[in-house]
């Protein structure tokens, strides 16, 4: 079977990712895609330079950073899941 699981941390994700987990417990050959994405910066309006090029690319650098914790954060969860 194959799952797409796709989480932004919030509580719902988490539901999902239970959901997801009772419906794998049932299967086998699973495979399982985790994805998570990352809101993009919005830019101020009015002058172009009120916000420089380093703080708009340190806000998305965060912002994967986090879609990156909250995918390894399901990882982790189905890991310990279904350790054997």
């Amino acid at each position: 079977m194959k799952i797409l699981i796709a989480t932004d941390g919030s509580d719902f994700s988490r539901q999902a990712i239970e959901k997801a987990c009772e419906i794998l417990a049932e299967g086998e050959n699973n495979l399982i895609e985790i994805i998570s994405v990352s809101e993009e910066v919005a830019h101020p309006v009015g002058e172009p330079f009120a916000v420089s090029t380093e703080y708009i690319n340190e806000m998305e650098k965060i912002g994967r950073d986090q879609a990156s914790k909250y995918a390894s954060e399901v990882a982790e969860i189905i890991r310990v899941r279904f350790a054997n």
